[in-house]
């Protein structure tokens, strides 16, 4: 690698292995940097362009903006369509997000996900009185999923602040990453090793950058991965993850071989507390200071998912006070007792990085148990930590909630008296455990995926050393259901 080039090891045992460019420590290394040539090169077998899920949101996600269109690269046929959501794509709700076309980023139908690849954006904010609406709304978070036979593409964004200026920003950073990219990966360009993907990857950025101005957006995070096939055969590790982030999201990978969850930033240069941002951070540019390149290997079966702060800020030993094991556990099992007895206040910086894998870990190996499954689903995956961050902060938002209600009765308060009660409540608020915010997550579960992957029944197939890409799609008996 690259002179000053990060690579940190995943806290298990390596084997040290080469690529023909870089010396890498190849089992579970991260290899971190600002450069694409910070990071291994290995060849990638050449990318298909068949979409068999794709997924954005909340709501209408990506598609809920009125921009021009470039040429389609690639679309869903009528049939994956039906074989997908068992009907074709609807309507986009949005008025303003109707394409004479029906192609919004390459792709005509955004309403297939598949168990292989999902995502979910909510809010976690306290409804107002007598109100469906929530306070904080809208999301102003985006993602976007996209699976292919042997890649995928993941998208998250998240509006530095409240309201539609930052849900605008977060919409144009995921619509102008996934167009550039669903514009170059699969063209006569197309990328042929790890360090040109990571090479497009920032290339999206850019567009993002473009877009968020043009629509006067104001500042987000952005995180995009992109998941490929290596061209040489690994054993098990034949899969490329890269990844580049820039602001407060990160990405995750859950190893469903060994019940773990590892973080794929550098401590060193992906700081979550930091401003960095695109959109008109300064002087109308963006702020790249916490800019990030990452690269790790993943097998079959592992699950690459992106989370906002609603997500990772609610596994947080210090945000869940000391209910940090009831709460993770709560929903399937009881943690262990050894694990009760850790004191949350005492931990320092990197424990507390360890102790949020950590309960990451436990709530999806006791999801894993409860199913009685061998591996996750990015879906069930997905719907264990929504569930996990919609339960550990139920008490503070009842709390809230209950109080809101109580202030409509107090019409005999100045609105100075109002707003120093409102500033109070809040401060109650915090002695309960959880972080209300928007909580978006983009899942992908690492795998070939065939045609026929739906819902209810996808072929991952497994690979051995000596059989090529088209042999292997049609051995039926070398596939398993997932």
């Amino acid at each position: 690698m690259a002179e000053g080039a990060l690579a940190y090891p995943f806290p298990e045992e390596e084997n040290l292995l080469h690529s023909d460019a870089h010396p890498f420590h190849f089992h579970r290394a991260v290899a971190s940097g600002k450069t694409p040539n910070e990071i291994p090169k290995f060849d990638i077998l050449p990318l298909a362009n068949l979409v068999l899920g794709a997924v954005t949101g909340p709501h209408s996600g990506l598609c809920d903006l009125q921009v021009e269109q470039p040429s389609p690269i690639c679309e869903s046929s009528d049939d994956e369509s039906d074989d997908m959501d068992g009907g074709t794509a609807e309507e986009p709700t949005s008025s303003t997000s109707k394409e004479s076309d029906g192609i919004i980023a390459g792709i005509s139908n955004w309403k297939g996900p598949i168990k292989q690849a999902d995502g979910d954006s909510i809010t976690l904010f306290d409804h107002k009185p007598d109100s469906s609406d929530h306070r904080c709304d809208p999301i102003a978070d985006a993602y976007a999923v996209i699976a292919r036979p042997n890649n995928a593409i993941l998208a998250v964004a998240s509006g530095c602040n409240l309201g539609a200026k930052s849900q605008q920003a977060a919409r144009c950073a995921v619509r102008g990453c996934i167009e550039k990219l669903n514009e170059t990966l699969l063209s006569d360009s197309s990328p042929k090793t790890t360090q040109q993907v990571v090479s497009h990857i920032l290339s999206s950025f850019v567009t993002a950058q473009e877009m968020i101005t043009k629509h006067e957006g104001m500042t987000a995070s952005l995180c995009v991965a992109v998941i490929c096939r290596l061209h040489r055969h690994w054993g098990e590790h034949e899969w490329g993850l890269n990844v580049v982030s820039v602001g407060k999201i990160s990405c995750f990978v859950w190893k469903n071989g060994a019940g773990t969850v590892h973080e794929v930033m550098s401590p060193a240069l992906h700081d979550v507390a930091s401003t960095a941002c695109l959109g008109p951070s300064q002087n109308g540019e963006p702020d790249l200071g916490s800019l990030v390149c990452s690269y790790v290997h993943v097998s079959r079966n592992d699950v690459v998912f992106l989370a906002t702060r609603g997500i990772y800020d609610n596994f947080d030993p210090f945000v869940l006070l000391d209910e940090a094991d009831e709460e993770v556990g709560m929903k399937y099992s009881t943690i262990p007792a050894s694990n009760q007895s850790q004191s949350v206040p005492l931990l320092t910086e990197k424990g507390k990085e360890k102790r949020r894998l950590s309960l990451l870990s436990e709530l999806l190996k006791n999801c894993r148990a409860h199913r009685k499954a061998d591996h996750l689903s990015a879906l069930a995956l997905k719907e264990a930590i929504i569930g996990h961050v919609v339960t550990v902060t139920e008490k503070k938002r009842n709390f809230l909630e209950k109080n809101w209600q109580d202030m409509k009765y107090a019409e005999m308060l100045t609105d100075d008296e109002k707003a120093a009660m409102e500033k109070r409540i809040l401060q109650l608020a915090e002695e309960y455990p959880g972080f209300l915010g928007h909580a978006t997550i983009a899942a992908y579960q690492v795998g070939h995926l065939t045609e026929n992957a739906s819902h209810d029944q996808t072929k991952l197939f497994l690979y051995s050393p000596t059989i090529d890409l088209e042999t292997a799609e049609v051995e039926e008996d070398r596939s398993v259901d997932t």
